[in-house]
């Protein structure tokens, strides 16, 4: 269909032969007028998408910094999941519980498990052209919580750092800290209940836009499942996250400061299953479903907003050394977002103390 301003050209056009040259520059200068500030007004429309680098690069910086958040939020509540299911189930580890006992005997004050987590995500979307751009990000995340009765109690600190590289030979730089509590409620040894909320901040240097800094609230609830018979696991969840943030970015030269606001959620579902070995290793893999709103964020199509229904595919190795230790990695990739890809991979970490 033809575009409003199009249709305003082709008119001009016309007009110079039937009406004279005066009355279609009039319309001809209305006609780029109007293109111009609907390009100015919001870049959700879209003839944003053929705009400046300026307005892409702050599309892209968007999207990095909502999957930035959504990976950070994944990769606590795995962290709660593995942590429980370790001693509600004491087949589920190949060894007795990892842990388990730890809150009995120590101080009232002393944590009983540390854990921590290292993953290198590669996000892109190379499909399309007018938007192209390639995302590393870096993510450290670290953690300590306590067994009391049937509840878990625990805090988590994360650092990311994502490195745009947008049109092929310009590097944005964003970094994020989160600070997020969490708990859990067993309610027998195949059901428990997990909550989290947290407050993160990214800071965004993008090089053709103005420097911004996001703050945001994500929550997620989830209620759990374990089964295990003999040697054989499965795990799922099903849960809601929600996002509640606003970024300030500077004044550009002789303008002022703005503010966005956003509200999102997700709606998501996790099933996985695999095989514990007498040795301590186990193998799983599975599938993860997040259906998500766009949350009012001003990103035009093909940027990476667009499938709001996305499955996601992982697998991975986790090793109990000792009663005390176990090491892990994992790989997850998205399998139906037609705009991005997003892989990564991780290396976890628990001690119990």
């Amino acid at each position: 269909m033809m575009s409003t301003q199009k249709r305003k050209l082709t008119v001009a056009i016309l007009t110079t032969f039937f009406c004279g040259d005066a009355l279609a520059l009039n319309l001809s200068n209305h006609a780029l007028n109007s293109s111009s500030s609907s390009q100015d007004s919001s870049i959700s429309d879209s003839s944003y998408a053929n705009s400046s680098p300026e307005y892409r690069s702050k599309a892209a910086d968007t999207v990095v910094v909502d999957q930035v958040s959504k990976q950070i939020n994944r990769q606590i509540s795995n962290i709660i999941t593995n942590r429980v299911t370790y001693n509600i189930n004491p087949a589920f580890s190949a060894l007795t519980n990892l842990g388990g006992g730890a809150g009995d005997e120590r101080s009232a004050f002393m944590p009983d498990s540390l854990w921590s987590t290292f993953s290198w995500s590669k996000l892109n979307n190379d499909g399309n052209a007018v938007g192209k751009f390639d995302t590393n990000i870096y993510q450290s995340t670290s953690g300590v919580d306590k067994k009391i009765g049937d509840f878990y109690i625990g805090t988590s600190l994360v650092y990311a750092a994502a490195v745009t590289d947008f049109l092929g030979n310009n590097h944005d730089a964003k970094h994020t800290v989160n600070i997020t509590p969490y708990a859990a409620y067993v309610i027998n040894d195949n059901f428990f209940l997990s909550a989290l909320s947290g407050y993160l901040f990214t800071n965004s240097d993008p090089t053709f836009a103005e420097q911004s800094n996001t703050h945001a609230n994500v929550s997620e609830v989830d209620f759990n499942a374990l089964h295990v018979i003999d040697n054989w696991f499965m795990k799922g969840k099903i849960g809601g996250r929600y996002n509640h943030g606003y970024t300030r970015t500077d004044a550009i030269p002789g303008g002022k400061a703005t503010t966005d606001n956003t509200d999102s959620w997700t709606f998501l579902t996790d099933v996985s299953g695999g095989y514990a070995f007498e040795n301590g290793i186990k193998i799983f893999t599975g599938v993860l479903y997040e259906l998500s709103n766009k949350g009012g964020a001003n990103v035009p199509a093909g940027f990476g907003l667009d499938d709001n229904s996305v499955f996601y595919y992982n697998a991975g190795i986790d090793y109990s050394i000792s009663k005390a230790l176990s090491l892990g990695g994992n790989v997850q990739t998205d399998l139906s977002n037609s705009a991005v890809d997003l892989t990564t991979v991780g290396l976890n970490m628990r001690l119990a103390l």
